[in-house]
Parts: C-alpha cells; sequence; structure tokens
C-alpha cells in the first residue's frame, strides 16, 4: 500500500499492520520524524514500513504496477490546483497494479459550494446582519476560499484521460453527525486496470415520482427481493436547511435579517427528505450492500442511491455498479475545480500593482478597485463582453497592512466615514487612503463629512498628510485640542445618535422643541 501525504500516521497505525508493505510519503520532515519515533517503539515492530520524504506528485522510485492501492485521504482539499491533482492521479494510478484501487478520501464538493459557504457564513454572522450584507459575506467567502472544491463529474470524466481507469466510484461520507465532512465531502474509488466493470441492468425508480418512503422501500426490497435496485433523486436531509438557506437569500421577498432567516428555517419541516444513513441501515436489515452517490452531480444536494443483493462470496473488495449518469461529456479540466491560488494571487499581486500605478499614473486614473479573472468574458464575435464583467467586491480590498479595527469612538466615525465613501464594507485604521484607490474627488467628499460632523477647522491638506484612519484621527485630535474641543466626546456621541431608531430621534427632537 501507498499512502500519499501521511501525515503524522493516523491511518499508517491502524492500516500498515495488515500489509506487506507500506510506503508512507509527506512533505513534512516534521511530521515523518513523529512517526519514526513511534515506529522505533519495540511494541509497534513494523518492519514492512518505509518512508519517503516528498510532494505527493513525486513518484520518482517508485516501480509502475507495485501497490494495490494508493490512498490520498483527507489531503486534496490542500491541493493548490486540478492541475496539481491531475499529476498526481496520473502517478497514483501508474503505481498501481492491474485489479488495484486507488482511494481519494474526503473531497470537498464543488456544486455545493454557495450553499457550503452560505452555511458557514449564516453560522458566524450576527443576528442583525442585513440580507445583502449575509449575500457580500458569502461572496467574499467564496472569492477567498483557498481550499480545493472538486466537482465529482471530474473522475467520471478522468476514465477518458486515464484509460487504466475501468471505474470510478462517488460515495457519499457515512456518519450520523451533521457537520462539514458528512454534508459537503464526499469518497472515491478508482478501479485501475482490470477487466471493464460490468454493468448490469438496473430498475431505476424516482423517489419522488414513485411516492417512496423509508418503510415503504424496506417493504419492496423484503417483498421483490430484486438482485439490483437503483433509486434516484432522493432529497438529502442533511442539506434541507443549507438549500432553503440559498433560496430564501435568493428571493427579494425573503427574510430581511440574518436573525429572521435563523427563525425561518428553525421552523422547515424536515418531511420528505431522507437522511441517507436511513438507508444503508437498510443494508444492516436486508441482505444488500448499499451504495449512495450525488444524484446527477448537480447543486441541489440529491443523491441516488443502489441495492445491490449479497452474495455467498463476500470476499473480494465490491464496487457498485455505474450510476446512469457516470457516462459524461469532458471539458476542460479547470471547470472542474476552483482556484485556491486566486485569492493567494490577489493578496500579492493586487497591492504591488497599485503601487506601480501610483508611481506610473496620476492619483485620480489608478484604480479604485481590482477584480482578478481567469480570463475576460468574450461576446460571439470575440469581443470583450462588458455586460459579463462583474462588479468589483464592496468588502475590503487587498492592501499591503493587515486589517485592524478602530480602537477608540473617533477611530470609529473616521473609519466609517471612510467606509461609505468608498462603497466598502469596512476600513481599517492602518489602511492607505492611496493604496485604497483614493482620490482628490473622494478626498473632498471625506474632509467635507469630518467638516459636518466636527466643529473644529480640517482642510483638505490634512488627509494626504496623514492617509490613514489612525493618521487622520491624530490630526483631528490635534485641532480639537487647538479649539477646546473634545472631539472624542463628540465621536461618541454621534455613535449614539447613529444607533438610535428614526422614533427614538424624533422623540428627542419634539422633546427638545418643548423646552424651547
Amino acid at each position: 500500500m501507498l499512502e500519499l501525504a501521511c501525515g503524522t500516521g493516523l491511518l499508517l497505525f491502524r492500516v500498515a499492520p495488515r500489509c506487506e508493505k507500506y510506503v508512507g510519503t509527506d512533505f513534512s520532515e516534521v511530521g515523518l520524524n513523529y512517526v519514526r519515533q513511534q515506529l522505533a517503539r519495540p511494541e509497534l515492530h513494523m518492519p514492512q514500513v518505509s518512508l519517503m520524504q516528498r510532494m505527493a506528485d513525486n513518484f520518482e522510485g517508485i516501480e509502475p504496477n507495485s501497490f494495490d492501492l494508493v490512498i490520498l485521504h483527507s489531503v486534496v482539499q490542500l491541493f493548490p490546483g486540478v492541475d496539481y491533482l491531475m499529476r498526481v492521479l496520473e502517478g497514483a494510478v501508474n503505481a498501481v497494479q492491474p485489479s488495484g484501487f486507488v482511494y481519494i478520501g474526503d473531497v470537498i464538493s464543488l456544486p455545493l459550494m454557495e450553499t457550503f459557504h452560505t452555511s458557514v457564513q449564516l453560522y458566524q454572522a450576527p443576528s442583525w446582519t442585513s440580507r445583502e450584507q449575509l449575500r457580500q459575506r458569502i461572496k467574499k467567502a467564496r472569492s477567498k476560499e483557498e481550499q480545493l472544491f472538486i466537482d465529482p463529474a471530474f473522475f467520471s470524466a478522468l476514465k477518458q484521460h486515464l484509460p487504466q481507469i475501468t471505474h470510478a466510484q462517488i460515495q457519499l461520507r457515512r456518519g450520523r453527525h451533521l457537520n462539514e465532512m458528512t454534508r459537503f465531502r464526499y469518497d472515491v474509488i478508482l478501479q485501475v486496470g482490470s477487466e471493464p466493470h460490468s454493468n448490469p441492468e438496473i430498475q431505476w425508480l424516482d423517489w419522488q415520482q414513485a411516492g417512496l418512503s423509508v418503510p415503504g422501500l424496506k417493504r419492496l426490497l423484503a417483498d421483490t427481493q430484486p438482485e439490483f435496485l437503483g433509486i434516484k433523486g432522493v432529497p438529502n436531509a442533511r442539506l434541507a436547511a443549507d438549500m432553503e438557506a440559498v433560496e430564501l437569500l435568493a428571493n427579494s421577498d425573503g427574510p430581511e435579517t440574518v436573525g429572521q432567516l435563523r427563525e425561518t428555517l428553525s421552523q422547515l419541516s424536515s418531511n420528505g427528505f431522507v437522511d441517507p444513513e436511513e438507508l444503508w441501515a437498510i443494508g444492516d436489515e436486508l441482505p444488500y450492500d448499499v451504495y449512495v452517490t450525488w444524484s446527477g452531480y448537480s447543486s441541489d444536494g440529491m443523491y441516488d442511491v443502489q441495492f445491490v443483493q449479497k452474495t455467498l462470496d463476500d470476499s473480494s473488495p465490491k464496487l457498485a455498479p455505474a450510476f446512469f449518469d457516470e457516462g459524461v461529456s469532458p471539458k476542460p479540466w479547470n471547470n472542474y475545480a476552483n482556484n485556491p491560488l486566486q485569492s493567494v494571487y490577489a493578496r500579492q499581486l493586487v497591492p504591488e500593482l497599485r503601487t506601480y500605478l501610483q508611481k506610473k499614473l496620476p492619483d485620480y486614473m489608478v484604480p479604485s478597485a481590482f477584480v482578478l479573472l481567469d480570463a475576460l468574458p468574450l461576446s460571439p464575435n470575440g469581443k470583450v463582453d462588458r455586460r459579463a464583467l462583474p462588479l468589483p467586491d464592496e468588502s475590503r480590498p487587498e492592501l499591503t497592512a493587515d486589517f485592524a479595527p478602530p480602537r477608540n469612538p473617533l477611530e470609529e466615525v473616521v473609519a466609517s466615514i471612510w467606509a461609505e465613501v468608498f462603497e466598502f464594507e469596512k476600513v481599517g485604521i492602518h489602511d492607505n487612503f492611496l493604496e485604497m484607490g483614493g482620490h482628490s474627488l473622494l478626498a473632498i467628499q471625506i474632509m467635507t463629512r469630518l467638516q459636518d460632523n466636527f466643529p473644529v477647522e480640517l482642510p483638505l491638506r490634512y488627509l494626504f498628510a496623514s492617509p490613514t484612519v489612525a493618521k487622520l484621527s491624530q490630526r483631528i485630535q490635534v485641532a480639537g485640542q487647538e479649539a477646546q474641543v473634545d472631539v472624542v466626546e463628540v465621536a461618541r456621541a454621534l455613535i449614539q445618535i447613529n444607533q438610535l431608531s428614526d422614533d427614538e430621534v424624533k422623540s428627542m427632537l419634539a422633546a427638545s422643541e418643548e423646552k424651547l
């Protein structure tokens, strides 16, 4: 057995005792040294284990057709992209002997990427967050995603690129506890170099059209005892709330805040949804092997199930017959995955590009926002399709300074004014005005708003001399001291006023008029 990226040996110590030969590779010398220390313990005695420090795509010195099984478990999400994954799988397939297997565990589903980030941001966002703010948080999280998400269809298409692969089985992860692993991830088994996998005739039923239920399905299997039975389009109880959240956010008439959205989801009925574990459990009661995979590899989270009657000879490894949608037309490989390096490139490239342009162009010509694309969208006649260009992200741009929140009321007011003028979600106190795309027109807007809020003289030159929230706040504080105005108290009062509702403001104004 060959395990790529064996880490600290979580699988190795459990599986290696059953192997004649076990090779573990990993790029981390620290992890491998830990494994070596454990292997040195006399009670373990595993001379069949050997370790190599290398990247996962390095198969130098590994003989072709020399392993029964190659494992990549809980590691592909850390790969830099689909091209790297392709190189690794090419090497893994080459290392497996005929009738061997490549197991890829813990793969994150690309069709469920939007649902995944919706679930995470809905959990993390404060209850007062508006629907539009939540959408922006989800959009930002997607753009900054550094894990590799893979479309399950990739592994079916892979068979046409690597003809040694005779069967690709994609299966949902087991577990009754709802978490990221069970809801959004899946496992893959590739069979290599054997005779093409036979596909028997299978009766397929649509779960909803046939009006099926778990008890009804049990009765059907027990009464008719089919050798093979396929069920497609089973509504996934694991993802019911997440899918509903995606739909509600897309609906302009949906809940207005995160709190309202959570309340709506808490009332969602589970009727009609089925946890895959309920169907796997049928295999514990009746003589059937149960195989569960995504339904059509779509983003609706539904799944398909196959029931295969158990045989007396149950010793050899078993794979499910090919699912009805296994034959997919191949697309460019980058269509099957996200680009985890895009956010890394953005963090490095955008500040460098902005600095370069500031040296070459007048301030007003430096773009206020940068959007990274894999390619420009083109119209049928080959020209840039301007309508298809995405809008700039309204969240904080990539800057040289890390985000630092305001430390006092004055910085909070100044930062909020900057955010409003730039139309950003937030601004840090060390963010540079020019790096953010600032120019003279924006500078006038900022200083005018500050002048309206603070009864001190604030000339335009202050902003260019002190081009961060922190430095500009210090300038305002000095100006306040010279004018004998406590600008921090003014800022505190402004914050309190902004937190008042319209009715509260009207009541205060009415009370003031009565006193006058």
